[in-house]
């Protein structure tokens, strides 16, 4: 079972930092979302449709929040448009408009009706336009109310501030579902009478929806601030909100999406914030946010840290998460799945989430690196940053040089750990990856005195030690799971801990004690490593990677990335994208279309700091170079030590990334890179 705990590794975690699953907010806090019509409400228009009568007087939002006329912001609802004026008092800065009196035609204006049959005895009759209410709708009107003296109860006052005057007197009509119903219009709405097997009911008709298609004006980018989804640390000041942005930038009124971020307030802040990008794609970042602002000290204190959980991810709103990948994992376990057929059946799970999502009316091809890129973007000029700094790790550097190329004048300087250029491959480098990491282990090992004493010749025992737990399986499994240890197992277990510094260091001697048929040393490697990667959002992972990696590739590259690479090969043909299935996969899966500028490199003027790891196996340090091929004011790192990740290094990424912010346009003290030397083998 290599796919899922591989994407868990993508998705970017900490190498020193085990990040905590802490439970996701249904909703983004103070933000209601609706996947009945992908549309969200949030402020004050929220506050007011909740209060006044919700599902049943407005239905759902049907648009985002729009521009109206002289600084009016609207929001169309299916029975209503809300209309709200920021510059009047409360309550009176929401009122719904006035479409029942639009659609009839009267400008928006009560008026005597033609022919108004005046007073009928046992109805409340309104003189200002001729025409009376009689029951059941005299009730229903009655029933609701905008809230304007605070007494318990409506007012009639309060009856006609919310629905208005009676334009027409009851009268039968056809409406859009074919049938006819009697109904009764007013200024704001329309009652309708249907026969239910309970008797007649009264509801409220579907203006909003009949009215909204020929409506005009501009999406909003809106944020409310509400409660975190996760635990404030003691001694922060934390502030949390929602970012609402158009879901599909080319059709901006069609649905809309909720992105969560949360703000790590510094007592005395430099105007310029820092600005966590995690990895992946689909790594949720709020939830170990605490977690990294309390390591981050050596270089956050003297700014603010804002966290985002992109669209798609933890959080934020709509999520791409897949419960369908546990339930195949499970099946997967007790039927022993392995190799190609393993892969089709994951791949038909994450085509079945697929479907789920699209069914909810999500569109997968909204979800890319530009479009995250876009809504950074509206973050920053929603909170009034002139500039902000970009840190970005692993897929995260990939969307923060999205950033310099289509934000130019946001970022002020840029940090790419474990960068993950455009113009590499994931895939096609994945193999002489991991074996460029090995060889460096085995290469180090024997560089190293007491390492070389005592594990001599670790390269060829490795091998030999994988070939035979494919022939002999060992019966127990390090990491607590079904199942015998095979040395494709092994080898999943290296590539884990290869990415952690701390990790390192051990790997010789649990090879050897494996060796001798001790798991102990190997098992507590994977115990320290294990939850890495909980939360993330799978259907996100590939609705960008079958578009900007693997839709970018030419024929034959799967072949030419396993050339020579044999004592990998087993290890690999259970991996999705390896396997052959990626293709069907990516053509089904409703991503966007490849975008062309994913294999040019990112010209930029912006500081940046790229920091790579030795030892990292999935973003190995040439690609630092890679990174940088457009970047004029560059400035790179490699630690010896180092795996991904390398801000969990410590002290000395932590010194390099702190100088670095506080002068981007000198290059750092590499002094302490230089002072790193082989792992304190052991």
């Amino acid at each position: 079972m290599i796919q899922r705990w591989l994407i868990a590794l993508l998705l970017g975690m900490m190498s020193a930092i085990v990040v905590p699953a802490a439970p996701v907010a249904a909703q983004p806090g103070g933000v209601r979302c609706f996947a009945e019509t992908g549309h969200c409400i949030a402020g004050r228009i929220a506050r007011f449709w909740e209060q006044t009568g919700g599902l049943p007087v407005f239905g759902f939002p049907i648009s985002p929040l729009l521009s109206g006329d002289g600084g009016t912001r609207v929001q169309w609802f299916e029975r209503a448009r809300l209309e709200w004026r920021p510059d009047q008092p409360l309550p009176l800065d929401v009122r719904p408009g006035p479409i029942g009196a639009e659609a009839l035609g009267s400008g928006g204006r009560a008026a005597p009706g033609p022919g108004a049959p005046g007073a009928v005895p046992g109805c409340r009759f309104f003189a200002e336009t001729g025409y009376s209410v009689c029951e059941p709708i005299l009730t229903a009107w009655r029933a609701r109310g905008l809230e304007l003296d605070g007494q318990r109860g409506w007012s009639e006052a309060e009856n006609l501030a919310l629905f208005g005057l009676p334009l027409s007197a009851p009268r039968e009509e056809r409406l859009a579902d074919g049938r006819t119903y009697t109904v009764q219009w007013f200024e704001r709405a329309r009652f309708e009478i249907h026969p239910t097997p309970g008797g007649p009911e009264v509801r409220l008709g579907l203006l909003g929806r009949e009215a909204r298609g020929g409506a005009g004006g501009q999406p909003l980018p809106q944020i409310a601030w509400g409660p975190c989804p996760f635990t404030v640390p003691a001694r922060a000041r934390v502030d949390c909100g929602t970012l609402i942005v158009p879901l599909e930038r080319d059709q901006p009124a069609s649905r809309s999406a909720a992105l969560a971020f949360a703000i790590f307030r510094d007592p005395r802040p430099a105007p310029d914030p820092i600005v966590y990008l995690s990895g992946g794609p689909g790594s949720p970042a709020l939830a170990g946010a605490p977690a990294l602002w309390r390591a981050w000290q050596p270089f956050v204190a003297g700014r603010d840290l804002v966290v985002v959980d992109q669209r798609g991810v933890g959080a934020s709103w709509p999520e791409l998460r897949c419960p369908e990948l546990g339930v195949f994992a499970a099946r997967a376990r007790m039927q022993g799945l392995a190799g190609r057929a393993y892969a089709q059946e994951e791949a038909a799970a994450l085509l079945a989430c697929r479907e789920r999502i699209a069914a909810a009316g999500t569109p997968l091809r909204a979800f890319t690196t530009a479009a995250a890129a876009a809504d950074l973007r509206d973050l920053r000029l929603a909170l009034g940053y002139a500039q902000w700094n970009i840190f970005g790790i692993s897929y995260g550097t990939r969307l923060a040089l999205a950033l310099l190329r289509d934000d130019p004048g946001g970022p002020r300087s840029v940090i790419l750990d474990s960068p993950y250029p455009p113009q590499e491959s994931l895939y096609a480098g994945m193999p002489a990856n991991l074996n460029r990491a090995l060889a460096t282990l085995f290469a180090d090992c024997a560089a190293h005195p007491a390492c070389a004493a005592a594990y001599p010749d670790l390269e060829a025992r490795f091998w030999r030690l994988v070939a035979a737990l494919n022939a002999n399986p060992l019966p127990a499994n390090p990491g607590g799971g079904p199942g015998a240890l095979t040395g494709n197992q092994l080898l999943r277990i290296m590539f884990r801990q290869l990415y952690s510094w701390q990790s390192v260091p051990r790997l010789p001697g649990a090879i050897v004690a494996l060796e001798r048929g001790d798991l102990e040393p190997l098992r507590a490697l994977v115990a320290q490593r294990r939850g890495a990667g909980a939360g993330q959002s799978q259907a996100l992972y590939y609705a960008i990677q079958c578009a900007e990696d693997l839709g970018t590739l030419q024929p034959g590259w799967r072949e030419a990335a396993l050339a020579g690479q044999e004592h990998l090969a087993g290890f690999y043909q259970e991996l999705l994208e390896l396997s052959g299935e990626a293709e069907n996969l990516c053509a089904r899966f409703g991503a966007a279309l490849p975008d062309p500028r994913w294999r040019a490199p990112v010209v930029s003027e912006t500081p940046a700091l790229l920091l790579a790891g030795a030892y990292d196996p999935i973003t190995p340090p040439v690609w630092r170079e890679r990174a940088a091929e457009g970047l004029s004011r560059a400035y790179g790192f490699t630690l010896r030590d180092a795996g991904h990740a390398v801000v969990g290094r410590g002290a000395c990424p932590a010194a390099l990334i702190r100088a670095f912010l506080n002068d981007p346009a000198s290059p750092p003290d590499g002094r302490c890179v230089e002072q790193i030397g082989l792992p304190a083998f052991r």
